[in-house]
């Protein structure tokens, strides 16, 4: 059975249509050729009939088709050229909300991921952060984003803190827990974040819950509070761990 991104988690957070209008508004990509000036379907045809694999004329046909209410054929072309290439971010920016509504959460997920790989600017980078962040907070949807994740993308090392922090802590602390039977388990830094958030709460055995989990689960070799070695590669990063004392007439020593 297909897995799909609730509705009611994504809709009051972004929206299909305001995420497509911010996703193709500010699609300004370094790796990706601007399409400034899009093609008259005519044009893009012409340029079709010279060459049928032209990816720029499919997507300013498609971009077109769309423009005139052809939704079902800006689909149909625009699926193409994601087949051709995953750096055109005017064509992914185009699938991605196109997928939501469609319930097809996989390939939105794919298609985010796909994005915010690219050297993309930060008010576009913002709403896939905030949809990825729902799908954490979806049981269904959360599988298909932990896929992603355990794949290493770059973009995983400044999502993960934002997931901690902002994502619904169900989610998050579910998220975590799947990621760390994966072949990328979330890191000491990685999880610092909810750790400290759990702290904050006052829910201090949830927190070492989680930490003795992830401990358990991924094999990560932090700094226990009875070992005197002081490590600097194992260090726990959270609360948990220690915190050499710094400043003037400061003093750190094992007791």
């Amino acid at each position: 059975m297909r897995a799909r991104v609730a509705p009611r988690i994504l809709a009051p957070i972004l929206g299909a249509v305001g995420l497509a209008a911010v996703i193709v508004a500010n699609a300004r990509v370094a790796a990706t050729a601007p399409d400034p000036s899009p093609w008259s379907s005519t044009a893009a045809r012409a340029a079709i009939a010279v060459d049928p694999l032209d990816v720029a004329a499919l997507r300013s046909l498609g971009l077109a088709w769309s423009r005139q209410g052809r939704a079902a054929a800006a689909d149909a072309v625009l699926s193409f050229v994601a087949t051709r290439t995953w750096r055109d971010a005017p064509t992914l920016a185009w699938l991605i909300p196109r997928r939501i509504a469609q319930g097809d959460d996989r390939n939105a997920l794919a298609q985010v991921d796909a994005l915010m790989r690219l050297d993309i600017d930060n008010a576009l980078r913002e709403p896939l952060i905030k949809l990825a962040i729902a799908g954490a907070g979806d049981a269904r949807a959360r599988p298909i984003l932990v896929e992603r994740l355990a794949q290493k993308p770059w973009w995983r090392a400044s999502f993960m803190p934002r997931l901690a922090q902002a994502g619904e802590v169900g989610g998050v602390r579910a998220t975590f827990a799947a990621l760390a039977m994966s072949a990328a388990p979330a890191t000491p830094v990685e999880t610092a974040g909810l750790i400290d958030r759990l702290i904050a709460a006052n829910d201090f055995a949830g927190a070492e819950e989680v930490r003795a989990g992830v401990m358990r689960r991924s094999g990560a070799a932090w700094l226990e509070a009875r070992d005197a070695a002081f490590s600097a590669a194992t260090a726990d990063p959270t609360a948990f761990g220690w915190r050499p004392a710094s400043g003037v007439g400061a003093l750190s020593a094992v007791e």
